[in-house]
C-alpha cells in the first residue's frame, strides 16, 4: 500500500516499510522547534531524550533551519530537567559514570553545555 499526504511545504509518502518526509527548507525551523520543545519540555522522558532517532532528525534539520551546532551553547541550568532525569535514571538503574556521561551527551544534544563558574 502506498499513501501520500501533502500540505504547503511538506510531502509525506509511506508504504508498508517506509515513511518518506520531504520538507521545504523554509519549514525546517518550525519542525526543529517542535522537536526541541518536545525533547526539552518540563516533562522529559528518558526514551525521547536518549534515542538516536530523535537526535538524527534534529541533526538533519539544524543546517536547513539556518543554524550551526556552534550556535547551540547553553548553560547547564537551562537543561536542568532533562539532565536531572538522566542522572536519576542512571543512579536508580546502576549505570556507571562513563555510560551516564554518554547518556547525558545524547540527552543534551544538540546543545553544547557551557560551564558555569
Amino acid at each position: 500500500m502506498h499513501t501520500e499526504r501533502t500540505a504547503p511545504g511538506i510531502a509525506i509518502a509511506h508504504t508498508d516499510d517506509d515513511v518518506v518526509i520531504r520538507v521545504n527548507r523554509q519549514h525546517a525551523m518550525p519542525i526543529l522547534s517542535i522537536l526541541l520543545h518536545s525533547k526539552f519540555g518540563d516533562g522529559p522522558r528518558i526514551d525521547f531524550l536518549t534515542t538516536p532517532y530523535v537526535n538524527a532528525l534534529i541533526e538533519a534539520l539544524i543546517e536547513p533551519a539556518g543554524l550551526a551546532t556552534s550556535d547551540l551553547v547553553v548553560d547547564r541550568s537551562d537543561l536542568d530537567a532533562p539532565i536531572r532525569l538522566v542522572e536519576e535514571w542512571a543512579l536508580s538503574n546502576g549505570i556507571n559514570a562513563d555510560e551516564t556521561m554518554s547518556m547525558l551527551r545524547d540527552a543534551a544534544y544538540p546543545y553544547t553545555l557551557k560551564r558555569v563558574v
